[in-house]
C-alpha cells in the first residue's frame, strides 16, 4: 500500500478508544502479554466523557466511576508507549445536551457553565483536548447554539493552557462552517464506509487543512484502506481516524483485537508495519 508523496510527509494516525463496558478488557489482555497497540498512533480519543444534564442549569463534564479507573490505566499505559503522543477526552452524543436547550431563553446560561466544567475534567485527567462526538443532534440544536457553545468551551481551553479541540461529526447539522473552521483543529469526519461524506465536507466548506477521514474498525469485516487512502491522496488531508482501537477486527476465539486496521493505518502512514506484529 504505497503512502503519499514524501515532501508532503506522513498522516497523522487518529484513533479513540472506549472504556464504556467490558469490550475493554479484550485490548487490556494484549496489552498484558506484551503488545503496543498506542506506540502505532499519534493521537488518542478516550470516549465516552458523559454529559450530566439531570440539572441543565448546572450540567458538566465527566467520566463516570465505574470507568474513571479505565482512563486512568489507558491513558498512563498510551504515554508509556509512546510519550509525546495527544491524548483527548471525547465528549459523548451531541443528543445529551438537550436539555440545556429546551428552554431557548436559558441556553446560553446553560451551555456556559457546562463550557466551563470541561477544562477541569481534562486537567484532572493530564488530557490535551476535548472532541465533541456530534451526532444525534437535537432538533431543537441551533447554529447559534452550537457556535456559543464551541466559542465558550474554546476560550476556556485557552484560559486553562488547553491547546486541542475537535470535532467528529456524522452530520453537519445545526453547524456554521466559518466558526468550525476557525475554533476547532481538526473535523474528524464519520465516514465511515461512506467515503463520500468527504466529499460532502469539502463542498460545504470544511478546509481540507483540517479534515480526517474516519475509518469503522469494529466492523466484522476489516475494512479496506484503499477508498480512505484515496481521499486522502485526493484532497491531501492530514489524517486518518479510526473507532475503535480495542475493537479492531476482534478474534472472538481468544477474545484479543487482532489490529488489522491499526497496522493498516501505520503502514499506509509510515512505510513500514508495527515491529514485532500486534497479532498474534
Amino acid at each position: 500500500m504505497a503512502k503519499r508523496d514524501a515532501a508532503v510527509g506522513p498522516v497523522a494516525i487518529f484513533q479513540s478508544t472506549y472504556i464504556g463496558d467490558d469490550r475493554w478488557q479484550p485490548m487490556w489482555n494484549t496489552i498484558q502479554a506484551g503488545k503496543q497497540p498506542f506506540k502505532y498512533i499519534d493521537h488518542l480519543e478516550i470516549a465516552f466523557a458523559d454529559i450530566n444534564a439531570t440539572d441543565p442549569d448546572n450540567a458538566f463534564l465527566y467520566y463516570p466511576d465505574g470507568v474513571s479507573d479505565r482512563v486512568t490505566k489507558t491513558i498512563a499505559e498510551a504515554k508509556k508507549e509512546k510519550p509525546n503522543i495527544r491524548i483527548v477526552a471525547q465528549m459523548n452524543y451531541t443528543s445529551y445536551l438537550a436539555p440545556l436547550i429546551a428552554d431557548s431563553t436559558k441556553s446560553q446560561a446553560r451551555l456556559d457553565v457546562f463550557a466551563k466544567s470541561i477544562p477541569p475534567l481534562l486537567k484532572h485527567y493530564g488530557l490535551a483536548g476535548i472532541d465533541f462526538d456530534w451526532e444525534s443532534v437535537p432538533h431543537k440544536m441551533t447554529d447559534a447554539d452550537s457556535s456559543y457553545l464551541f466559542s465558550k468551551t474554546r476560550g476556556y481551553l485557552k484560559d486553562n493552557d488547553i491547546p486541542f479541540m475537535s470535532i467528529t461529526p456524522d452530520t453537519l447539522q445545526a453547524l456554521d462552517i466559518d466558526v468550525v473552521n476557525d475554533l476547532f483543529d481538526a473535523v474528524i469526519a464519520q465516514s465511515y464506509d461512506r467515503v463520500y461524506y468527504i466529499d460532502d465536507f469539502i463542498t460545504a466548506g470544511i478546509e481540507s487543512s483540517k479534515l480526517y477521514c474516519g475509518i469503522d474498525s469494529e466492523a466484522e469485516t476489516p475494512p479496506d484502506l484503499t477508498p480512505y487512502t484515496d481521499k486522502v491522496k485526493q484532497y491531501n488531508l492530514p489524517g486518518l481516524y479510526a473507532w475503535r482501537i480495542d475493537n479492531d477486527d476482534t478474534d472472538t476465539k481468544r477474545n484479543v483485537p487482532r489490529y488489522t486496521t491499526t497496522t493498516a493505518m501505520w503502514t499506509y502512514s509510515r512505510g513500514t508495519p508495527p515491529a514485532p506484529p500486534l497479532y498474534p
